[in-house]
């Protein structure tokens, strides 16, 4: 039964063909990985992981990801302390953020960053063609939109809601066939910068 436990668990963080091989020849990677392993004989049910990722290169990297995500929907509960703000998006339902060693803010990743579109606007992509410029000015008029902006060839609109049903019968009237028209949410950068900003504020 042990050995069928060890089998299983090896496995589970992708070790089980190389179970015969010198640990002394393993990657740095696959020594984390043996290192889950070594916790997960004992089954348990949270699982801390700090800066996990450091120092390992990309495909350790993402075989470390891959696992997160096997481990998760097996049940566990992951607890990952990070930097990398890329990697807590796809493997996070909830975060925290820690300024000074206080707790500032904590919640489930979608209603923070919907909180952070409520209190900050929306941002609205739009592309098309025809007479765009027209557009743009048009779209400056509508309620609650704060600011229209060129970049590149889009149309950047920032505003109080969620426009595009406002902008989609606009560039009907105005004869620009869309092409684009897309909120971009807050990333998690953005949502950690707002609430370290207001930290630093309050301790300046």
């Amino acid at each position: 039964e042990r050995k069928k436990l060890i089998e299983d668990v090896l496995t589970t963080v992708g070790l089980y063909e190389v179970r015969n091989r010198k640990v002394g020849g393993f990657s740095r990677g696959m020594k984390q990985r043996l290192g889950i392993a070594q916790a997960l004989l004992k089954n348990p049910e949270l699982l801390i992981f700090d800066e996990p990722t450091a120092g390992l290169d990309p495909e350790g990297a993402r075989a470390f990801r891959e696992l997160v995500v096997k481990l998760s929907k097996e049940g566990k509960t992951i607890m990952l302390s990070t930097h990398l703000l890329f990697e807590v998006g796809p493997l996070c339902s909830s975060i925290g953020i820690i300024n000074r060693g206080r707790l500032i803010v904590q919640g489930k990743v979608r209603e923070l960053i919907e909180k952070l579109m409520a209190e900050e606007g929306y941002k609205i992509r739009v592309k098309g063609k025809g007479d765009v410029q027209s557009l743009a000015s048009a779209i400056m008029q509508l309620s609650d939109v704060n600011k229209v902006e060129r970049e590149d060839d889009a149309v950047i609109v920032r505003a109080k809601r969620d426009v595009r049903a406002e902008i989609s019968k606009l560039a009907l009237s105005y004869g620009v066939e869309i092409s684009t028209l897309q909120v971009e949410e807050p990333t998690l950068e953005d949502l950690f910068m707002r609430y370290y900003r207001m930290e630093e504020v309050e301790h300046a």
